[in-house]
């Protein structure tokens, strides 16, 4: 089919991105609700004793920075009309904020600096309306805001991992700067989407330095004043090295060497024999054009068991062609022309395994880095941390009440009550402050203003969210 006339993106409005029962709950609350105030809190976790936040300045400017026009709403009604019936979708409400607002929600968001490292179950997010003629409006950006636990997630699990990687590197006495580029992303393929790619791939970067994820390198700069987030190397993958056939492998790996002839350069070497091409090819018929070269080159392994494939072929048979040293600590290092990564099957589970393995064997962390794709990026779920988003007070009739869950069938669901204020003690402990009233004020809140009534009011750097995320 030949599409006549060209296609126009659309841009997505945050007016769309309700959950469809959203657009109904302007019907359910009290007569004479004034304010909502709602917060959104991690809950629980199995691996994690803490939250990098990371995110909602991307949110900001790329959905909240556009306002909805009379054509907005005017589409808005007729899709839920039919979407939801007749009667559901608040027009006057949406064309009330219109007039009164410009086509901006009404409404204050307080969050946490980006990179703060929370303890579970304190609140990053906290939501009021701002005119008492729309406390509907605060909940359906639950909906929206919760997406916030992807890149929150993502930054917490590349922290954790460079956490157990920085231990690993002190005990063996390695050059703690060369862990910045210890777990490379390549999740680009392996996500829902391409604004996934850019949010989660940058929240990977607020722990570690190399990224094959080029779109989080935008995202750097659109959103983060971050010129270049993340680094990246030459490198082959299959498809350029089988097109020269199995008899032209050596052919293969020489031009890489050729055409890269200073610096890193990966070349993925498993596509046949790596074994093969461990100790037949890069160190025996290439050594020495590798050993003239002016840099490292890193041998990638993408198939098989990564404890025997990294052990054996790699560091194991590497050692004994190029030979190896050992460091202050007793660990073996191979020659600095030749490293090793491993690309296949790599999370942070799989990295405590492999890393201790070859630790234990002697071989120190300085020979090898990781590649990861979809557990890095993909393999996560709100449920990791358990962000969840509550109201907790309300103003009725000038009434205020502190609203909340206690199910009895699950006390770990137990919602906080009342407004809310995050406090950090000289000693770096948090204290969640609750039961706030409209009037209660708490010095030195770290939850602060970023938006209101359409305007942006924090515009955090990249390296500033990088220092807070850092040990």
């Amino acid at each position: 089919m030949i599409i006549e006339h060209p296609f126009t993106p659309r841009r997505i409005k945050l007016a769309w991105l309700f959950d469809s029962y959203k657009y109904s709950q302007h019907k359910q609350y009290p007569p004479g609700l004034e304010y909502l105030y709602s917060y959104m809190a991690t809950r629980y976790s199995q691996d994690f004793i803490n939250a990098v936040f990371f995110g909602i300045q991307y949110q900001l400017k790329q959905y909240f920075s556009e306002p909805f026009t009379k054509e907005d709403i005017m589409e808005l009604k007729a899709d839920v009309d039919k979407h939801m019936g007749l009667g559901v979708f608040h027009e006057k409400g949406f064309l009330d904020m219109l007039n009164d607002y410009g086509g901006y929600f009404p409404v204050e968001i307080k969050a946490v600096p980006e990179g703060t490292v929370l303890p579970l179950n304190a609140p990053m997010i906290d939501v009021v309306n701002t005119d008492k003629k729309y406390g509907w409006i605060t909940n359906p950006l639950e909906s929206f805001l919760v997406q916030n636990w992807y890149g929150t997630t993502v930054a917490t699990q590349s922290r954790y991992i460079k956490e157990y990687l920085l231990g690993v590197a002190k005990s063996e006495g390695m050059d703690l700067s060369l862990v910045d580029f210890k777990l490379h992303d390549f999740g680009l393929r392996g996500v829902s989407s391409a604004e996934s790619a850019g949010i989660g791939g940058l929240a990977h970067l607020t722990s570690f330095k190399g990224t094959d994820t080029f779109i989080a390198c935008k995202f750097g700069q659109w959103f983060y004043h971050e010129d270049m987030a993340g680094f990246s190397i030459p490198a082959s993958e299959h498809s350029t090295m089988t097109a020269w056939l199995r008899t032209g492998e050596a052919q293969a790996f020489a031009n890489m060497l050729d055409q890269y002839p200073t610096g890193m350069a990966a070349v993925v070497s498993d596509q046949w024999d790596i074994k093969h091409a461990c100790k037949e090819i890069w160190g025996n018929q290439l050594k020495q054009k590798v050993m003239e070269r002016e840099g490292s080159v890193i041998i990638r392994f993408d198939s098989g068991n990564p404890i025997e494939e990294i052990l054996l072929a790699g560091l194991d048979i590497l050692g004994d062609q190029f030979g190896y040293g050992t460091n202050q600590k007793g660990f073996k290092i191979l020659d600095p022309h030749v490293r090793v990564i491993q690309g296949d099957g790599i999370g942070r589970q799989s990295i405590k395994r492999i890393t201790d393995y070859l630790h234990n064997a002697g071989w120190g962390l300085e020979n090898y880095g990781y590649g990861s794709g979809g557990k890095l990026l993909q393999f996560l779920s709100r449920d990791e941390l358990g962000i969840n988003f509550k109201a907790s007070h309300a103003i009725v009739d000038g009434e205020e009440r502190e609203v909340f869950k206690e199910p009895i069938t699950d006390p770990g669901k137990n919602s906080k009550k009342g407004r809310l204020a995050l406090i950090q003690h000289d000693m770096g402990d948090y204290e969640v402050i609750d039961h706030l009233g409209v009037n209660d004020t708490v010095k030195d809140n770290i939850l602060r203003p970023v938006y209101r009534d359409g305007q942006i009011l924090v515009d955090d750097t990249f390296a500033d969210i990088r220092a807070r995320a850092s040990f």
